[in-house]
């Protein structure tokens, strides 16, 4: 199985889908310059290739594009469509639980600040303690009155 590993996160995949050398490592100005293909080039490229074999010499094909090639080709493209398919579904549950730790974590925090503005009373010294805390608290409490629900695929 081929791997793909960046910080702590390593992704395993078929051997059928090779990375070049260039992945990972195109510029802007690169992808830019890249022809964009239409959604469906890998049915197309199947159907082609069923086409080449079909008219055998009848019909001249580019230098080096086979029946053979043109399935190889389709074939890692429709690979790779699946790959990012299943990759953004873990992602997108990696959101929602990133965001199920936050609302927790943040939970805490304002239950802390609660119990803090009380107690603070009776305690100054509380104050200079939890400073961190109440400044974060205060600078949020500003934020939050503008903060929205993410949709689908956002956070």
């Amino acid at each position: 199985m081929a791997k793909l590993t960046h910080g702590p996160v390593t992704v395993v995949f078929d051997d059928a889908l090779t990375l070049s050398d260039k992945a990972g490592k195109l510029t802007p100005e690169d992808i830019l310059r890249l022809p964009k293909s239409p959604a469906g080039v890998g049915l197309a490229a199947h159907l082609t290739a069923d086409a080449l074999t079909a008219a055998g010499d009848a019909f001249t094909a580019p230098k080096g594009v086979t029946p053979k090639s043109l399935l190889a080709a389709a074939s890692r493209a429709e690979g790779y469509d699946s790959l990012i398919v299943a990759l953004d579904v873990v992602r997108q549950t990696i959101q929602e639980e990133n965001l199920l730790a936050d609302a927790a974590c943040w939970d805490q925090l304002r239950q802390i600040n609660d119990m803090l503005k009380g107690q603070v009373r009776h305690h100054p010294e509380l104050a200079a303690m939890f400073a961190p805390l109440t400044a974060f608290m205060a600078k949020s409490a500003v934020r939050g009155k503008k903060a929205v629900a993410p949709g689908p695929g956002q956070a």
